[in-house]
């Protein structure tokens, strides 16, 4: 797995960026992207908050970019919320 659990958080070296403004997402965090939607899917108790990173609003649309991704994979719209947050990584902040 290319996904970390510490806490409430997940984290992931794979969700990378080609450059520091991007929001086009690498196969790696693609993959990474799919393992946090099975994680969600098969606990639908589970919310979660996306932050994303860098500046404001490029970390606002990286964070929208990844939600889409895990609409796209079957997660409920009304259980995730992408906002601007880290400034150096996309963090997953769990809650119920």
């Amino acid at each position: 797995p290319s996904i970390v659990f510490s806490g409430d958080v997940i984290e992931s070296g794979a969700l990378v960026y080609s450059s520091d403004t991007s929001t086009t997402l690498t196969a790696a965090a693609l993959g990474a992207i799919a393992e946090v939607a099975d994680v969600l899917l098969s606990r639908p108790d589970l919310y979660v908050q996306i932050q994303g990173f860098g500046p404001e609003p490029v970390a606002l649309a990286r964070a929208v970019a990844i939600k889409q991704k895990l609409v796209d994979a079957g997660v409920p719209d009304s259980h995730i919320e992408a906002v601007a947050g880290t400034k150096n990584r996309i963090r997953f902040i769990l809650h119920r």
